[in-house]
Formats: C-alpha cells, structure tokens, sequence
C-alpha cells in the first residue's frame, strides 16, 4: 500500500469519550471536537467559557498521544501557557459582545 493521500477529507466526531486519563486512571469527560484524517495527526479541539482544569488534562492526554491539541476560550479567566497545547483566546473579543 502506497503513502496516505493527502487530499482525503478530514473526518469530524463531536463529543467523543476518550478512555480515561493514564496518570489519574480515571475517565475525563467528553472531547468538543475531533478532526481526523489520514496521515496527518488528528486534531482535538475544547471549547470553554472559563478555565476548566478537565479540559487541560483532556488536551494533555490528547497531545500526549499525538494529536494537535487546541483550547478555544471565550468567556473569562486566565489562559496559562501549557506545553504543547495551542490557547486561541477569544476573551478581549467576547467582552464585547453583548447579550439582548
């Protein structure tokens, strides 16, 4: 069998359970979002509205397993930097939205 093609479509799965966390052996939740393709490392993906330490333990047991791990934030909080998961943090943007 010959190399992946790389013009294959991504795959998306919504609220996937991943098994469990490895270092708490305990089960974290569900996944927002997962885009998979082949030959390209999948990307998971955490929508919060406020700092959520499951969504960090999620993304690092994403990352860990080989995935590109993003954290989408929206609402309030603080985003620390956490190695090797991408923060896009929409707080300066949302506060000024508001609700009718």
């Amino acid at each position: 069998m010959g190399p992946a093609r790389q013009d294959r479509p991504w795959r998306s799965f919504f609220e996937l359970v991943p098994p469990f966390i490895p270092t708490t052996g305990t089960l974290c939740g569900q996944l927002d979002m997962v885009l998979t393709r082949t030959g390209s490392p999948d990307l998971v993906v955490e929508i919060d509205s406020a700092h959520q330490s499951r969504s960090m333990e999620k993304l690092q047991f994403a990352h860990a397993a080989g995935a590109t791990a993003t954290w989408i934030r929206w609402n309030y909080g603080t985003a620390r930097k956490i190695p090797g998961i991408h923060v896009i943090d929409l707080i300066s943007q949302t506060k000024r939205i508001t609700r009718t």
